[in-house]
């Protein structure tokens, strides 16, 4: 490639532009790139396409002007854009990760054990030492059942009654269930008391829920609940779930489970006391080796990956004959053909063909004559058992026709039904056996078995809880016992979102559900793929086919229901993602809303904050704090609604333009990168172009706003790069709420987006030499520009020899307060702009700018705010030219500021700043003076235009 080919002296090929993806694509395995250059005046945009030899045609290794290739021909893209666009879904993927946090300062109350209350625990010792009162009433679940109170202990003879007549006689207002989980010991044969004390804390929660208020508090403590690496206990998803649906369904209590790995109450005492008395509310959280743990679900699509199925795979079904997971197996026999294995307890076989194949017209007619028939005479049973007879005979049925789909494609002679009582360790031992002898070894097993019994905790009766709960424990452990010697090579558990997040009326499905995830954690930590996907609602199949259940959720506007094709796409991505993750949910607009609304700090924290060892960015994650609403969605564009007001974006008070709270143009950046990934969803952001701030956004008050809206317009989009293009605006509204002034413009950009971060080029350190320090003038009390607090992100300033620099200060406390979940380091962007500033005028007299914009905007690595704090970082921000080597009236003099670490990486970079000046401040005295006094006072001076640094 010759030198004349890129310009060797083209201004604008500034810093080996291109040079940094040219070295990704030599070291790297991709078959083919396409490097940009920017237009200039002279000539257009410059394409270098690069394909290894071995590489499918479709492109040339030639340098092209705009969009011609050398031979004259309209360069050719690869992929059709129309056919690369991301589609939306109705609920989108979440991976469930464990992320370490602080628990954020501020008490509620002070927390103790109280008098009166009840704790209830298989092994009285536990509490030794743990500030258990004498009047405190212990309840003992250790084959018999025992109050203790005052030294006085009595036997209970049912769980069930016993603890309902001890509640309603102590109706505490403080619950405490302590659980050993290290015994039994994962996957023991006998779990008979676990499940007793699982049973009896239902029971408590159940009976304390007619008098519990605020000021009641019900905890589970889980010891030995949590092991190394933060990989919670395989049975700990029994109570989290449960607590989690429990906080739904008493809104007013503290509800909590913690899991710990102390191995006694004691040593757990000081951080459940922190939790209770902490105004967070996560129903949920964990603390290993000294760290506080929290669940949270982070927004990750799938991209379909290599297909680990065929038609010599073998398949089996522990449920799935009808509902979703038929519709999840019939996508497997279309698909591969697979040798097919299905277990269920309804015994199809029994019916006979006539049964099973009539027509649905005929079926029903005969309902009315069948239940008269089993109703009456000598072998009459009750009218309801009749009614569930015919239920079943209709759902076998449905399992002949599930099993004739499947034979259409894999063979008739190729998909068996197992008659078998999934509940049954004998039975599913049996048929595993069988399975085993036949073909040696499994490679998909789906746990799909389940039911739900939805109804809230004071009404919901303990056979109920135990049925829900049981068919997916049971079925689960005992499967987990029948391949204990040749564990299948893929084990999928279809799980619920209600096991993340908790749902009224689901204390049992949460427990379930959870666990699921749980034991699913912990199965990887193993070494064994197995996951669990936490399904919401199927809109064309299961639950939602049921008219009073479909009328319930349409009345609860809580699930949000997808086709049975986006399900279908959900679940065959997640079968060839590699590596796999062990739980996954699935998050409509409307299970977020409901959190949001019911739950605010599980939404806020649970959901959406990002791991400070893995920032945002990486991987197709993606922040949406700037992000209330999606509008106006199509394939090619979007609207994002965010309203602001100073409860929520408190921050804000940190940053005063003339004593008004005013949005920092370094987050409208922030705010462009979160549309451009709603748009993108798989994509990270990388650059931002042409930056303009037309006019301030300010906040008002505490009681929100008309939403600001940022729309997202995709104007390229190929294999290597997404351009979006974005507008800030809001409208002006009168008093009465008539428009006075559409689309306003605050901010717009254009986002590059691509598959990863780009690499962090190097910066060259500058020396230490003869400096001289400078007062960061924005921190000045009486500053037109007034930052504090979160912005006061600069320290150690100092006008060097070779341009501006500072440390970088942030705030971590109120970073991870407000800024958890971003996708860019944006507080670091606005130090770097503070830094830009940085002079003297006559020696004395620093200015405020305003920032206008920016020709280009570069992150690198995946850098967060949150990232940095967290990890401490030791940032240096610099500045060139500063005000000693370069004069910056000249409006076409370049300018550059960066942001480094210690060893040189860079974090991100500002390029061609402009801004307006609107003051200065007396670096002595801290006292701020309107630009034109400085010209008067100093009339030798000459003043930057606006459009100047």
């Amino acid at each position: 490639m010759s030198r004349s080919t890129f310009g060797a002296h083209d201004p604008t090929f500034l810093g080996g532009e291109g040079g940094r993806d040219l070295i990704a694509f030599l070291t790297g395995d991709r078959p083919r790139t396409e490097l940009r250059l920017r237009p200039d005046a002279r000539r257009g945009e410059r394409i270098l396409r690069l394909r290894r030899p071995d590489a499918p045609s479709g492109g040339t290794a030639e340098a092209t002007d705009g969009q011609t290739a050398a031979d004259g021909s309209a360069a050719r893209e690869e992929h059709d854009p129309a056919t690369t666009v991301p589609s939306s879904y109705a609920q989108e993927r979440h991976v469930i990760t464990m992320m370490p946090t602080t628990l954020p300062p501020g008490t509620e109350r002070d927390w103790s054990f109280e008098s009166g209350a009840v704790v209830l625990t298989e092994d009285a010792a536990l509490l030794d030492g743990a500030g258990v009162p004498e009047d405190a009433t212990v309840i003992e679940i250790d084959g018999a059942v025992t109050a203790r109170r005052g030294g006085r202990s009595t036997p209970l003879e049912e769980l069930e009654s016993g603890i309902a007549e001890l509640l309603s006689e102590a109706r505490p207002r403080q619950v405490c269930v302590v659980v050993d989980l290290g015994v039994p010991r994962p996957l023991a044969s006998d779990t008979h008391r676990l499940l007793r004390l699982h049973d009896a804390t239902f029971l408590a929660a159940r009976e304390c829920a007619a008098w519990m208020d605020e000021d009641s508090s019900f905890f589970i403590v889980l010891l030995r609940g949590v092991g190394a690496e933060a990989v919670p206990h395989p049975y700990s998803g029994l109570f989290t779930g449960l607590a989690k649906a429990l906080s739904a369904d008493l809104p007013g209590v503290r509800v909590l489970a913690v899991a710990h790995d102390a191995d006694r109450l004691a040593v757990a005492m000081p951080d459940l006391r922190a939790e209770a008395e902490s105004a967070e509310r996560l129903p949920a959280v964990y603390y290993v080796d000294g760290r506080r743990i929290v669940q949270h679900a982070e927004r990750r699509p799938a991209r379909r990956g290599a297909d680990r199925l065929n038609g010599d795979s073998v398949v089996v079904a522990a449920g799935g004959g009808r509902g979703i997971g038929a519709e999840m197996l019939k996508a497997l026999a279309e698909r591969f053909g697979p040798r097919i294995y299905v277990l269920g307890s309804n015994p199809i076989a029994s019916y006979g063909t006539e049964v099973l194949e009539e027509d649905e017209a005929s079926f029903a007619a005969r309902k009315r004559d069948f239940l008269r028939a089993r109703s009456t005479g000598p072998d009459r049973v009750s009218v309801k058992q009749a009614n569930a007879e015919w239920r079943r005979m209709a759902q076998a049925r449905e399992v002949h026709a599930t099993l004739a789909a499947l034979q259409r494609h894999s063979g008739a002679d190729r998909v068996t039904y197992i008659e078998c009582d999934l509940r049954a360790a004998d039975a599913v031992s049996a048929a595993v056996g069988t399975i085993l002898a036949a073909h040696g070894q499994v490679d998909l097993l789906l746990n799909i078995a389940g039911i739900n019994r939805a109804a809230a905790v004071r009404q919901k009766s303990l056979a109920d809880f135990q049925a829900v709960r049981d068919l997916k424990f049971d079925t689960y452990t005992n499967l987990k016992r029948a391949f204990a010697t040749s564990p299948p090579r893929e084990w999928c558990n279809s799980g619920s979102a209600t096991g993340f997040a908790g749902q009224r009326g689901e204390t049992d499905y949460s427990a379930a559900n959870d666990f699921l995830t749980s034991a699913a954690m912990d199965a990887t930590a193993n070494g064994h793929r197995e996951y669990t996907i936490g399904w919401s609602l199927w809109g064309e199949t299961g639950l939602a086919t049921d008219p009073l259940m479909r009328s319930q959720l349409a009345e609860n506007a809580e699930l949000t229901p997808m086709t049975s094709a986006e399900a279908i796409d959900h679940f065959l991505n997640e079968l060839t993602q590699d590596p796999h993750v062990p739980g996954t949910v699935l998050l409509g607009v409307n299970e977020l809303r409901m959190l949001q609304n019911t739950r605010p700090h599980q939404f806020q924290l649970v959901i959406r904050d990002p791991l400070p060892q893995d920032p945002p960015g990486v991987g197709g994650r993606t922040g949406r704090c700037y992000v209330d609403d999606v509008v106006d969605r199509s394939p090619e564009a979007l609207t994002v609604l965010r309203a602001f007001d100073l409860a929520r974006d408190g921050y804000l008070e940190d940053h005063l333009v003339s004593g008004h709270p005013t949005l920092p143009g370094m987050l409208m950046v922030e705010i462009g990168a979160q549309a451009a990934v709603e748009l993108v969803p798989h994509r990270v952001p990388v650059v931002f172009e042409d930056v303009r701030f037309e006019r301030f956004l300010r906040v008002y008050g505490t009681d929100g706003q008309e939403p600001k809206r940022t729309t997202a317009r995709l104007l390229s989009h190929d294999d290597r790069e997404s351009v979006i293009e974005i507008r800030i605006l809001s409208d002006v509204i009168s008093p009465d709420g008539r428009v006075l002034v559409k689309d306003r413009v605050h901010g717009s950009m254009r986002v590059h987006l691509r598959d990863e971060p780009l690499p962090a080029p190097l910066w060259e350190p500058w020396p230490q030499s003869a400096s001289e320090p400078v007062s960061n003038p924005y921190y000045a009390e009486g500053s037109v520009v007034r930052l504090s607090g979160t912005f006061a992100s600069t320290r150690d300033g100092e006008l060097h020899s070779q341009g501006n620099r500072a440390r970088l200060a942030l705030d971590r406390s109120k970073i991870d307060r407000w800024f958890p979940d971003t996708l860019v380091p944006a507080v670091c962007l606005d130090a770097l702009a503070q830094v830009g500033a940085f002079g003297k005028v006559a020696s004395r007299w620093s200015p405020i700018a305003a920032p206008l914009g920016m020709r280009r905007i570069d992150v690198y690595d995946g850098h967060t705010d949150s990232a940095l704090a967290r990890a401490g970082t030791a940032v240096w921000l610099y500045s060139v030219p500063g005000h000693l080597d370069i004069d910056v009236r000249d409006a076409d003099a370049p300018n550059r500021s960066v942001a480094a670490d210690a060893d040189g990486r860079m974090i991100c970079q500002l390029k061609d700043v402009s801004a307006e000046i609107l003051g200065y401040v007396d670096q002595e005295s801290g006292e701020f003076i309107r630009r034109e006094r400085v010209t008067e006072t100093y009339p030798g001076v000459r003043e930057p235009r606006a459009q100047d640094r």
